[in-house]
């Protein structure tokens, strides 16, 4: 088939289209051939060549098959296309059913008068009388069957809403490759079985940017059913990206059609492998590009992306954060912990990022989406611009100037803080800053901005003051618990979101609701999700380049603002899908009406599950949506005989896919669903779930390869690159007092990237 649809790329067609041409051409010869044989009968009394039975039944075969291949074709354009194809379709069976039946009625005449004896003279002496019969026949059968072809078209189908309803419902047979956006190498979710057919369902990789709600009330298996086996076939499928990639690179390097671009070690490879370590010959590029032709994810001019994927996963229950970690322990996949209790948790500063100003936009974000809700009618537009750009210009100042006074270290929210409760600090601190020619040319915009509003003497200096206690309310709440302070306030070993974006890394994000409260689990969570908005919107590459990243929020309503409304109006560009669970619609909606609006109308994907309040479940009849179908079944009522109609009326229209009755009393481990299929359409019905299989938490037999042989010399990975003045007495949670001014070891040649870790083997912060 490949050789096939190579043949019809050239033609720019598709095989629908190419089918159902090919078809009507032979539809069309073979009506003009038999009614060429009725003219004869009508003319001569006979006909030259008569189609056995056999030969007709595959006559019929071609336009029944047009007509359906026709409907998945560039054909049809609109409902109205449909319509005429569907008329077409029935003008041609009928032709052919009267040129059938006139010669079969013509042959076995011939045949009666074939039986009879002298039947030569017979012929001849009543020819006079034979041909007129036969061409009167020719003629009879026609006349007297189209007005039946014309009513049923005009009244029973044009005339009928059901009927046409019924046609534009109707696909035809869909020739196209089935497999392209299914299969193995693709980020297809099998969700569970349907209960009426007890097919699979299946969540195509396009479709899973639409994002998915999941809802049900506590306990009914959102978490144990949905989430944790997809977070599971997720880690399966990266793991399986990465073997595959590092098999075949090996038979490549083997074969010598592809080369190692740098050295590295052995254990290097085999931990870390991606098919962007290997260059292809160039003699050989063609059987390359065909070896690794399914694990391509796109091409971007010379550079090649090849399949992988990434995922977030902010949980509240150390139950379920423990159950994936050993997931990605069993598949040998690398992830970063987020977790407030664990001594060993990757950190979360925004000052980690290497540019002073993306760590400003980061802090911005961040504070903005905390700041009261009523914070708009405490304040003007002004004021409000006003305290966003000292918060700028503050985290801006910190960036440059605190690693060159502190030995290299990265500032923190806390030292944010200090610069905003005390402003002759920040007076200080700029000073430094033009204390260096290079420095205070490329920041004067700030330092003048510091001048008017926090010099002594400054005209603004008062309404500052009063201004900047607003973000300082926020990061008091947010470093006041000293577990979470030790993560938002690390220099030594932070995530970076643009990384793990691009290399699409696992994070684990457990927020402890239960052990540090819902303020801290709320704060955590929320802190999380706007340091990652930054670099989701900051992506390099297009829509069709960019790999995939699965980001998983459960119990989400408690982190919805309008600080993440973002996620689902805007991510599915820059291809981050969303899976959210929650306990209700309500609880939903409680966030703001608007915003529960967007975020329900956003979430192309539902399931839902049962034991809901009858309001509730009345929503999600209509959610779900309709299927249309035929009923044979329905009689009439005659009220005046008080008895039904012997006669049945099939009737055709919308019926709920799932009634709010059957959603209520929908058992454990059973839901409804709807979700978007590859075209676009909609799938739903009732679903069986199952719980984490137990494969997913057996280690995997993970292949060894001897990379040794093709490889020159050793690289050594950076793993766990920190800052190299860090020492083990440093304690993030107890710092008060003033920053320290060191300018005696002024260091202008410090690069906060140093601090981000480059997180490259499953060890890096796994959980122990």
């Amino acid at each position: 088939m490949k050789l096939f649809d190579k043949f019809l790329k050239i033609l720019k067609t598709d095989r629908n289209t190419f089918a159902t041409y090919i078809l009507l051409m032979v539809t069309i010869y073979l009506i003009v051939d038999r009614v060429f044989e009725v003219l004869l009968i009508l003319t001569n009394g006979v006909a030259y060549h008569y189609f056995e039975p056999q030969v007709y039944g595959l006559a019929f075969l071609a336009p029944i098959f047009c007509f359906l291949f026709s409907f998945s074709s560039s054909f049809i354009k609109s409902d109205g296309d449909k319509h005429k194809w569907f008329y077409a379709y029935c003008i041609e069976l009928y032709i052919l059913a009267v040129c059938m039946l006139i010669e079969w009625i013509n042959k076995m005449a011939w045949f009666g008068i074939l039986q009879l004896p002298n039947f030569n003279n017979f012929v001849i002496d009543f020819s006079y009388l034979i041909r007129p019969a036969f061409s009167s026949v020719a003629i009879a059968i026609p006349l007297a069957t189209w007005i039946y072809l014309f009513n049923f078209l005009y009244r029973s189908v044009s005339q009928t809403k059901l009927m046409l309803d019924s046609i534009e419902d109707y696909d035809g047979i869909d020739l196209s490759d089935s497999s392209r956006g299914w299969g193995d190498y693709t980020d297809e979710i099998y969700i569970g079985i349907r209960k009426d057919n007890g097919k699979k369902v299946k969540l195509c990789e396009t479709r899973r940017f639409e994002h998915t709600l999941v809802c049900g009330i506590t306990g009914s298996g959102k978490t144990t059913l949905i989430f944790e086996p997809w977070i599971a076939q997720d880690i399966s499928k990266k793991s399986f990206y990465a073997q595959t990639s590092k098999a075949v690179a090996f038979a490549g390097l083997r074969t010598g059609i592809c080369t190692l671009k740098y050295p590295y070690s052995n254990d290097y490879l085999n931990k870390n492998f991606s098919l962007n370590m290997i260059s292809p010959s160039e003699s050989k590029k063609s059987i390359f590009n065909n070896r690794v032709s399914e694990l391509i994810y796109a091409e971007a001019g010379n550079k090649v992306i090849y399949r992988n994927l990434g995922l977030s996963y902010i949980a509240a229950d150390n139950e379920s954060f423990k159950k994936i970690s050993k997931v990605c322990d069993a598949f040998s996949v690398a992830y970063n912990i987020i977790d407030p209790l664990d001594p060993n948790s990757i950190g979360l500063n925004p000052f980690a990022y290497a540019s002073p100003s993306k760590a400003a936009s980061c802090i911005v974000t961040i504070l903005k989406g905390l700041f009261p809700t009523d914070l708009s009618n405490q304040y003007e537009a002004y004021s409000q611009n006003l305290m966003l750009q000292s918060i700028t210009n503050l985290s801006i100042m910190l960036s440059v100037v605190y690693p060159k006074i502190n030995n290299g270290k990265l500032p923190t929210l806390v030292d944010l803080m200090k610069v905003m409760s005390n402003f002759d600090l920040v007076e200080s601190l700029s000073g430094v800053l033009e204390s260096n020619e290079e420095l205070s040319e490329k920041y004067s915009a700030e330092i003048s901005f510091f001048r008017n509003n926090f010099y002594k003497g400054s005209p603004n200096r008062n309404e500052m003051q009063r201004l900047i206690q607003v973000p300082i309310g926020v990061i008091q709440n947010l470093v006041r618990n000293p577990n979470v302070r030790a993560v938002l306030c690390n220099r030594v070993n932070n995530l970076n979101f643009d990384q793990a974006l691009e290399e699409g890394q696992v994070n684990l994000v457990l927020t402890r609701r239960g052990e540090l409260g819902e303020s801290t689990h709320k704060a955590l969570g929320l802190f999380f999700l706007l340091l990652m908005k930054p670099s989701v919107l900051s992506r390099p590459g297009s829509e069709k380049t960019r790999i995939p990243h699965y980001l998983y929020i459960d119990e989400a309503p408690t982190f919805l603002t309008s600080a993440t409304e973002t996620i689902f109006t805007v991510y599915r560009k820059y291809k981050v899908g969303a899976i959210i669970s929650s306990q209700s619609i309500a609880q939903i909606k409680a966030c703001g009406d608007k915003l529960g609006e967007t975020v329900i109308a956003n979430c192309a994907n539902k399931i839902v599950f049962g034991n809901n309040t009858p309001a509730e479940n009345e929503f999600w009849e209509k959610e779900l949506s309709t299927k249309k179908e035929w009923d044979i079944g329905k009689r009439g009522y005659n009220t005046d005989k008080m008895e039904y109609e012997s006669k049945i009326t099939p009737e055709y229209g919308n019926k709920a896919a799932v009634s709010a009755g059957k959603i209520k009393d929908l058992k454990f481990k059973a839901a409804a669903f709807r979700i978007k299929n590859l075209k676009g359409k909609n799938d739903n019905g009732q679903i069986k779930l199952d719980f984490l299989p137990a494969k997913y938490l057996q280690k995997q037999n993970i292949k060894s390869y001897d990379f040794a042989s093709f490889s020159n010399g050793i690289a050594e990975s950076d793993d766990g690159a920190i800052n190299s003045n860090y020492k083990k007495d440093d304690n993030f949670n107890s710092e008060e007092g003033p920053i320290k001014m060191n300018t005696s070891k002024l260091n202008f040649n410090f690069s906060s990237s140093d601090a981000i870790i480059n997180k490259k083997g499953n060890n890096s912060s796994s959980k122990k």
